[in-house]
């Protein structure tokens, strides 16, 4: 009896100090230079402060376009629209020795490199196929690997014409993507059926911030009493996660600064030390800035001289915060 109530009287002290905690999204915020801040953090609902964070930049950086412009030259064959008129397929090999099917875009001039292979499964490729691109020094190759006798999904439709591509994955975090639009015509498509398209190559690399590589820099953060929305004070309040220094230089994703180092209105900003900095003006009114949520943050960049200002400002007063708190 007195190890029942023994037990019982751990479990309720096990259940009374748990800590439960919240994720939350943070609002997208987008520095322009084609490099987007999102994530989430975590805050521990009995204290309300953030416990932990998984928050990335992705940089998008274009490495070719292909359109009627630069690539007229088509290779359109056993590309079939299905009788629905909601996907795009090529024909694998029949049998990884006959020629399969090909959808491809090419320069006129054959000894440009220039070029999108959405999917080819002939010549060389009929033993699984692959997709190609190519921009010059930009380049790249990925095998299919596709068993012969079927039909590979290349595309959806968005409406009776036009389909978007099925995105290709290449390595290093290259993507093919785009559109392509028809006549209309379902079944057989050849040459003739096929009247536009633009395909893009971009590449992706993310910058991640979590607690095993930055610290947590806040004030006057506060949690909604539901646990659903994260805000930071204005004026006076900042939210900004520290990797360090790279080339003396701070490197940092700053969600929200509204000290009176941030220009009115306050502003976010990621530092990449020597490598670059891009800020944006908030435009946020006096009161709880919300920086969790589903909108997006589309601020104004800052112009170079604004930046070199307040990363000098910015800069100093970490440096006073680190002596008051030594």
């Amino acid at each position: 009896m007195h190890r029942q109530r023994w037990l019982a009287g751990l479990a309720t002290l096990l259940l009374a100090t748990t800590t439960h905690a919240a994720t939350l999204s943070i609002r997208p915020i987008e520095f322009g230079n084609g490099q987007t801040a999102r994530g989430t953090i975590t805050v521990a609902d009995d204290t309300r402060t953030i416990i932990d964070w998984n928050l990335e930049v992705a940089t998008v950086e274009r490495l070719a376009r292909y359109t009627p412009g630069n690539t007229p030259i088509k290779m359109v064959d056993q590309v079939l629209v299905s009788g629905d008129g909601l996907r795009m397929t090529v024909a694998t090999s029949p049998d990884s020795i006959d020629d399969g099917g090909i959808l491809a875009f090419r320069a006129r001039n054959p000894l440009l490199d220039v070029g999108a292979w959405v999917a080819d499964f002939s010549g060389s490729a009929v033993g699984g196929g692959q997709a190609l691109y190519m921009a010059g020094a930009n380049f790249d190759v990925l095998d299919l690997q596709q068993p012969p006798g079927s039909d590979f999904l290349v595309a959806r439709a968005v409406s009776s014409d036009r389909f978007d591509l099925v995105p290709v994955q290449f390595s290093n975090g290259v993507t093919m993507w785009g559109s392509i639009v028809t006549d209309g015509r379902t079944g057989a498509l050849d040459d003739s059926g096929v009247v536009d398209w633009d395909i893009v190559v971009d590449a992706v690399t993310a910058d991640v911030f979590t607690p095993a590589n930055s610290r947590l820099s806040a004030s006057l953060t506060s949690v909604s009493a539901d646990g659903s929305t994260l805000t930071v004070d204005n004026p006076d309040g900042s939210l900004m996660f520290i990797k360090g220094t790279l080339g003396g230089r701070l490197y940092a994703l700053q969600l929200a600064d509204f000290t009176d180092q941030s220009p009115v209105g306050g502003q976010a900003g990621y530092y990449r030390g020597r490598l670059g900095v891009d800020l944006v003006d908030l435009g946020a009114p006096a009161g709880a800035w919300s920086v969790t949520g589903a909108d997006a943050v589309r601020g104004v960049p800052e112009p170079a001289g604004a930046v070199l200002v307040a990363v000098g400002a910015l800069m100093a007063r970490l440096a006073r915060r680190r002596r008051q708190l030594t």
